[in-house]
């Protein structure tokens, strides 16, 4: 994204600083209005990667968990946020689906 399209990247796979991780984590996991509250500071794009297994989505559980160890209200009560996911069949759970 850098090299092709000119633009700055925030998820460029350097994991030197764990709360920035977390605020991408954040970003990535909240409800749509929440997290366009925070990215636009940061942002003038968005690309979510979709469609197969390795997707963004499918990385979401993760990035819950990076981000809730910062801000631990993304999955309240449930530091490993267990809850935050895809049931079988790519359903989503109801934390997760809000």
């Amino acid at each position: 994204i850098t090299g092709i399209g000119n633009r700055t990247t925030i998820a460029d796979g350097n994991t030197w600083n764990h709360e920035h991780i977390a605020t991408l984590g954040r970003c990535l996991t909240s409800p749509e209005k929440e997290a366009h509250r925070i990215v636009r500071h940061l942002a003038d794009f968005v690309l979510i990667w979709t469609g197969g297994g390795g997707d963004d989505l499918a990385k979401s559980p993760h990035m819950a968990r990076i981000g809730n160890s910062v801000f631990n209200d993304i999955c309240p009560g449930d530091p490993t946020c267990s809850n935050f996911g895809f049931y079988g069949g790519g359903t989503p759970t109801p934390m997760m689906e809000e």
